[in-house]
């Protein structure tokens, strides 16, 4: 027996980074996001910097879970048809993320991050260990 669901009232802020937000059933959902980020004290942007694929990370295949074949007997039973929310509030969806009132087949996420912070070690701010 399929379910329904039903939510009265959504509110959600902020969506960035390939992230999805859906309404309803789907088959497959495969977001990605690739992220290459530069953090300096002082902004400076050199023209010839930015290119994702200098960096190993996001060459390289991201493994695969291995599916176990163990047999399991499951009985489920659902007594009502319905799946009822009265309010959900989401400050922020990112990165990949997916937040889905439904149902789906295959979900695939990926992100990638390589975060570079540039920072004056003679700042009064910044105590080294």
């Amino acid at each position: 027996m399929n379910r329904i669901s039903k939510v009265n009232n959504i509110k959600i802020i902020n969506v960035i980074s390939s992230a999805t937000v859906i309404t309803g059933d789907t088959k497959i959902i495969e977001p990605r996001a690739k992220i290459l980020a530069v953090q300096r004290e002082i902004p400076i942007f050199y023209e010839d910097e930015g290119n994702i694929y200098e960096y190993p990370l996001f060459l390289r295949p991201i493994p695969k879970p291995v599916a176990l074949k163990i047999p399991v007997k499951t009985k489920v039973l659902n007594i009502k048809p319905l799946i009822e929310v009265d309010n959900i509030k989401i400050l922020s969806i990112a990165a990949s993320g997916v937040f889905q009132i439904g149902s789906t087949n295959f979900i695939d996420n990926q992100v990638r991050v390589k975060h570079f912070r540039q920072i004056l070690y003679d700042n009064p701010s910044f105590q080294k260990n």
